[in-house]
């Protein structure tokens, strides 16, 4: 079995990690350790902001004692000097410490979020809700996305380009060769939580950060750097304005020129910035997000990892030349804006007003993206994907029992001991899973709350995970490149008048166009058409698996209806059957969640309805639960409507 820290190499091997990663073994005492020590940070600044803060109060007071005093004495205001400079020095100091406080108490917050997601608790990040999409071959039906779901776990990244790139990485299957490069970028990383806590405290909050589709949309805007001679002329037209200006108010000339040339002026800037209106919009909206993106690209401009990936991240972000650094040019960009932005001063507007001050900074916003709008996109696909890694390896940092998936060219999957990735280790139950060309259906039977959906989500997340490129919750996983297709949470719609069944037939039909791809298809099924009576699931059913058998497809399919486990009996060794157990106990339903091989031995329904006090013991023993008005035909071993031979 393949050591836990070590992602595969190409020809079958293993990466040793260097010692100094080693760290990462046991990541509770690790962040036990960091919120300690962010703890002590935080209740030090408290003690000395407070007492700053009383400080401050106290010269207050000295200093309106003293000028009490200075008023009555008739003395000269110098002396109120000392205590006027110490009061603001107290101020800025003041200031300062704050500023620290609260970026230990934010250190502190990401150290207990991390905590929580180590052990499995709700955490305050990014659902990814946004990115779910009904007609996704899985994410809806695997809990990808939303409250508590796997993004939701994973999700570090504090700009909307990381957000976006993990969530395309968990939606779509990257190749073999780029997965490997991935998997030693994330070891690389792995033991790297001051870099990630660096970058989760570079914003106040995840919606502060860079929302990529306004960057592209800005980029793209149209970019017409106006004619030199048009900017040398508005130049000379506001001094020409300024000493227009200083001849009426200095010299005592006529206000005439001055109120005719700042009348040209204005009209001449109102006329030119109309054609600017869509660029000044766009940009407006990104302005207090580009100080995020700057740091970013700065963090990745000082990368010094060996990992391809990685090296190629800092290498395509250009120039090694100071001044042409992403992040120096993205510094420049954000200083544009400020100074566009200074024109809203209430004090700074009339200087604005004679200097034609917005149209000068839409003319340099231009010209900045003159030279940088073609590189715009790169950047932001780099940080995107640095982000990503970041909360790759912050999730193989916490999961250090987790192992890296192999990939073959053999069609199929085989893991040992998989468990749900989103599950706590303490109560987590782990089964072997095996597909491939000789088996490729497994039929999941058992009663209601035994474990069979969590089953089939448990296979489907350990394959994204594998094919995003991060350690897998298993004790090995070896599989091929799959295309993941999932029908677990099927749902009716009475406004579009779409049956269950329907929605179900639709959904499968969805599912059936992977099978026309060029990777082998994993179908997770789940109570297959369940929705209609029992004869025609059984042949509607049979009829679906025998297609998805023939055209290659794996499939894990659970069912209550017994009569689909005889088809294990006709495929011969193309299908096995399993199931999940579950015993009564003391009148309490107890699920151990093992998968066993065989048929279930029986369900469980008439037991909840007895133990939710719906029916009683004397009803099934007369046979009062059974078919309205054969009450004798039905027994204490007769089941629940379905078809003989069905589970509930």
């Amino acid at each position: 079995m393949a050591h836990p820290a070590s992602p595969p190499r190409p020809d079958g091997g293993f990466h040793t990690p260097p010692p100094e990663l080693d760290a990462w073994r046991d990541p509770d005492r690790i962040y036990q350790e960091r919120s300690a020590t962010h703890r002590r940070r935080v209740d030090e600044l408290e003690r000395r902001s407070l007492l700053l803060s009383r400080a401050r109060m106290l010269v207050f007071a000295a200093g309106t004692a003293e000028l009490v005093f200075l008023l009555a004495r008739h003395a000269s205001g110098v002396w109120l000097l000392p205590a006027v400079a110490l009061f603001l020095g107290l101020a800025l100091f003041h200031r300062a410490v704050d500023a620290q406080l609260e970026r230990a108490r934010r250190g502190l917050a990401h150290v207990e979020t991390a905590r929580k997601r180590r052990a499995g608790a709700s955490v305050p990040q990014p659902s990814g809700a946004r990115w779910l999409e009904a007609d996704h071959p899985y994410a809806e039906h695997l809990d990808l996305f939303g409250p508590d779901s796997l993004y939701q776990r994973m999700c570090t990244a504090r700009t909307m380009a990381g957000q976006e790139t993990l969530a395309r990485w968990l939606l779509e299957a990257a190749p073999v060769e780029e997965l490997r490069r991935r998997q030693e970028a994330v070891e690389e990383l792995r033991g790297a939580c001051d870099l990630r806590e660096e970058v989760d405290l570079l914003g106040e909050r995840v919606a502060t950060g860079i929302d990529p589709e306004l960057l592209h949309q800005w980029a793209a805007s149209r970019v017409e750097v106006p004619p030199a001679h048009l900017r040398w002329g508005m130049g000379l037209l506001s001094l020409a304005t300024v000493a227009a200006l200083f001849a009426w108010l200095g010299w005592g000339m006529s206000a005439l020129p001055f109120l005719a040339l700042i009348g040209i002026s204005w009209w001449i800037e109102q006329r030119l910035l109309r054609s600017q209106e869509g660029m000044l919009t766009a940009i407006d909206a990104i302005s207090g997000q580009l100080g995020t993106l700057g740091r970013v690209l700065e963090y990745i401009e000082e990368l010094r990892y060996e990992s391809p990936l990685l090296v190629r991240l800092r290498d395509e972000l250009g120039s090694d030349a100071e001044r042409a650094r992403p992040s120096r040019r993205i510094q420049g960009l954000r200083r544009r804006l400020e100074w566009l932005d200074s024109a809203r001063n209430f004090f700074f507007a009339p200087v604005a007003v004679l200097l034609a001050w917005k149209l000068q900074m839409a003319w340099a916003l231009q010209a900045w993206m003159a030279t940088s709008q073609d590189r715009l996109d790169r950047w932001l696909e780099a940080v995107g994907s640095f982000e990503a890694l970041l909360a790759l390896s912050a999730w193989a940092f916490e999961h250090p029992e987790d192992v890296w998936p192999v990939f073959e060219d053999e069609p199929g999957l085989r893991a040992e001991a998989m468990g749900h990735p989103l599950l706590s280790p303490k109560v987590c139950v782990r089964n072997d899973v095996r597909l491939d060309r000789q088996r490729q259906v497994e039929l999941v039977s058992g009663s209601n709350m035994s474990g069979k959906s969590t089953f089939l989500r448990t296979v489907g997340l350990n394959v994204v995970l594998a094919q995003a490129g991060t350690p897998v919750r298993a004790h090995s996983l070896r599989l091929s490149p799959l295309a993941v297709g999932a029908s677990l949470r099927i749902v009716d719609s009475l406004p579009q008048g779409i049956s269950h069944f329907y929605a179900e037939v639709r959904r499968l039909r969805r599912l059936s166009e992977l099978l026309e791809g060029d990777r082998p298809v994993l179908l997770l099924l789940d109570e297959i058409f369940h929705g209609t009576n029992s004869h025609d699931r059984r042949v509607g059913a049979e009829a679906v698996l025998r297609r998805f058998v023939r055209e290659g497809a794996f499939v894990l399919v659970t069912t209550h209806d017994l009569a689909l486990t005889e088809l294990v009996e006709v495929w011969g060794g193309k299908a096995r059957n399993v199931h999940f157990e579950d015993q009564v106990v003391d009148g309490r339903m107890v699920f151990d969640y093992v998968l066993r091989e065989g048929v279930a031995p029986g369900g469980n329904a008439l037991a909840i309805l007895q133990a939710e006090g719906l029916i009683e013991a004397a009803d099934l023993e007369t046979g009062a639960v059974g078919t309205p008005g054969k009450s004798g035909d039905s027994g204490p071993q007769a089941r629940p409507s379905g078809g003989p031979g069905s589970l509930p």
